[in-house]
């Protein structure tokens, strides 16, 4: 008897869990959308500089540096994609099962696509809504959250509609049809590039000459702002409480100017007189908005003559979406995401990553992270002679140093003056700050640049501290150009004053650091600058150094009290000041101010009434200087978007409210 034979049926394969499909649905989906993102993120930053006059961003300027801009902007995107896709993917995929049960994988893959066509173009739409923000002229802040939310819901709609068509090419067609159409999306984004990538860089001084050197010298050239330092705070300018080795050593190294007049009391427009050369009427940028094309910056120059130019910046107002500051610089780190120096280079990225999700809302970072990345720079840097800007913001409010800056002052200020604790914390910072630089020149030291490097060492501003004048009491900055934040520390340490210690009385401007630098490489003087150069000083030649009046200016907001519902405007403030006089006028509203410093260096007693010739003279110079073809009077604020006003408001710009600014203690 034969055995029994058993015979084993052939088995199928078994079927795909329908979460597994829709699973790797959507991951595909999300790799291919978020890469589609990242070209589309980089076609947009290209396009914008040329469709929009004002518009800045940070852009390489290479080959290579494109290339590398396209990676970063697609893995961060594919990254958000998926993370977004996983969130909520997971989330409706889980109300569907609990609702109706297990998803089939047909209706999975739909589903899938829809949610990630929905998202990525949300995604995309937000960006645009947030750009259109950034770069409107007019009030639309009621429309723009109905346009919003319409917006988003038109983007589930068109999302449906493209996953279904797709779904339909696959089955009609071939599978490979919605690979295909991802493909093609590509390759029109990246061609749609390309021809702005080839006409950015030149958009940047289009139209300006920029002179050449001749085989003369080129030193190594190292700027450094140190924001909201006002001059009476630094040791070797008298202070004899406030700890400032590094500055003071720096000082007896190299030559001191005391009288140093900033041209703005607000950061922005400060560093743009400061790397143009210009005063703020010319350049026409405020906190906020960037300065205006056309002009020739210190990075401009200095990189067609063989420089290596390179930024270091530190916060909100310098950051290149704003100001503009990054022209002519090769690299312009500006990132405030203290783990990464990469956000700073795409503004789209960072515009939608940070600003409008909300995931970082930093308005500066630490003087150790600007100090870390210059150093690590110094340490890749190339054989050229190079042009390097280090930005430190921290001695701007909020006053946090960290420790063991924090209360190394405390209960030290017993002099009877306003806001003594808030002034041992502003001490604590500068302390901290000098800290900061004392690292960045003892790394030049190490490596054999300080003998061949020319140092400038200034502040953008100073800060006010209930000091009281004419008819006010001032606090903070950005809303008066008296002394208090007018007055500047200027320090040089040029090829040629090694141990020479001096300091010179003679008042100068921050727009004659431009020309200055442009004599030490031997380069003509654009005659578009307003300042003078500052090397005759330098080598002792005072006698030839033209005394010239310094000039300031600001744009405030006051209440009109002849507008209904007394509409807040904004104005001109206009300043000009010699060794012996400071004449202060807002034109708007015609209330003059004269002082004379000699004798009224705390500008108390206006003798504007008895001197009304010497006034008129003034206002004549000044209402001359802001004749520009410009439009500075319209509201800043309407050309922001919400996160970066209020950033600028939590600093004290542009109509902070008064509980954010540093108010007068009780002591």
């Amino acid at each position: 008897m034969e055995p029994d034979t058993e015979i084993c049926p052939t088995e199928s394969p078994p079927e795909p869990r329908a979460g597994n499909t829709f699973w790797r649905h959507l991951l595909v989906t999300a790799v291919a959308v978020g890469i589609l993102a990242g070209l589309a993120e980089v076609c947009f930053t290209y396009n914008l500089p040329a469709a929009k006059q004002d518009w800045r961003a940070v852009l390489p300027p290479s080959p290579t540096g494109l290339m590398l801009f396209v990676l970063t902007a697609a893995v961060t995107d594919v990254l958000l994609v998926v993370i977004g896709s996983v969130l909520v993917g997971g989330l409706l995929r889980g109300l569907h099962r609990i609702a109706f049960g297990p998803v089939s994988s047909s209706p999975g893959r739909l589903l899938t696509r829809t949610l990630i066509l929905a998202g990525t173009t949300g995604y995309l739409y937000v960006g645009w809504m947030g750009l259109f923000l950034l770069l409107r002229t007019d009030d639309m802040e009621g429309a723009y959250v109905a346009t919003m939310l319409a917006g988003v819901a038109g983007a589930l709609v068109v999302s449906l509609i493209v996953a279904s068509l797709l779904a339909l090419a696959e089955r009609r067609l071939h599978p490979a049809c919605a690979v295909g159409a991802w493909m093609l999306a590509m390759v029109v984004g990246v061609a749609a590039t390309l021809p702005a990538f080839g006409s950015y860089r030149a958009s940047q001084s289009e139209g300006v000459d920029i002179p050449l050197a001749g085989d003369g010298p080129r030193p190594n050239i190292l700027l450094v702002t140190l924001d909201t330092l006002r001059a009476d705070y630094v040791g070797c300018m008298g202070n004899n409480w406030v700890e400032t080795p590094g500055l003071d050593a720096l000082a007896a190294d190299g030559i001191l100017f005391e009288d140093t007049i900033s041209q703005s009391p607000t950061t922005g427009p400060s560093h743009c007189s400061i790397m143009t050369g210009v005063y703020p009427p010319d350049h026409q940028a405020w906190n906020g908005m960037p300065m205006r094309q056309g002009l020739l910056t210190i990075a401009d120059v200095l990189s067609a003559n063989g420089y290596e130019t390179i930024a270091f910046t530190a916060s909100t107002t310098t950051r290149s979406i704003n100001t503009g500051l990054q022209q002519g610089f090769d690299r312009y780190v500006d990132s405030l995401v203290s783990w990464s120096s990469v956000f700073g280079r795409d503004e789209f990225q960072n515009l939608i990553f940070f600003y409008l999700i909300g995931v970082a809302q930093n308005f500066e970072i630490r003087g150790d992270v600007v100090t870390r990345r210059a150093l690590a720079w110094l340490d890749q840097r190339s054989d050229r002679p190079f042009f390097v800007w280090l930005h430190y913001f921290d001695p701007h409010d909020p006053y946090e140093a960290p420790e063991p800056y924090r209360l190394m002052y405390r209960d030290k200020v017993k002099d009877g003056l306003p806001m003594a604790r808030i002034r041992e914390d502003y001490a604590g910072e500068i302390t901290y700050t000098d800290a900061q630089l004392q690292r960045v020149i003892d790394a030049l030291r190490k490596r054999g640049l300080y003998d061949k490097t020319v140092i400038v060492v200034t502040s953008d501003h100073g800060e006010a501290f209930g000091e009281e004048h004419w008819q006010y009491t001032e606090v903070g900055h950005g809303s008066f150009i008296y002394d208090t934040t007018q007055h500047v520390p200027l320090i040089i340490k040029h090829l040629d004053s090694r141990g020479k210690g001096r300091r010179i009385s003679q008042q100068v401007q921050l727009v004659d650091i431009f020309p200055t630098i442009l004599r030490w490489v031997e380069i003509d003087i654009p005659p578009t600058l307003c300042g003078v150069p500052l090397n005759e000083l330098l080598h002792g030649e005072g006698g030839t150094h033209p005394r010239r009046p310094a000039f300031s200016f600001n744009i405030v907001d006051a209440v009109d009290p002849d507008a209904p519902e007394s509409a807040t405007t904004f104005v001109d403030q206009v300043g000009m000041r010699t060794a012996e006089w400071k004449y202060i006028d807002v034109p708007h509203y015609g209330q003059p101010e004269l002082y004379r410093l000699q004798q009224d260096p705390a500008e108390r007693m206006n003798m504007a009434r008895a001197h009304p010739a010497m006034c008129q003279e003034r206002h004549d110079t000044l209402t001359k200087m802001l004749d520009r073809d410009r439009d500075i009077h319209a509201d800043p604020r309407a050309r922001m978007t919400p996160a970066l006003l209020r950033q600028l408001q939590a600093l004290g710009y542009l109509g902070g409210s008064e509980d954010e600014e540093p108010q007068p203690d009780s002591e």
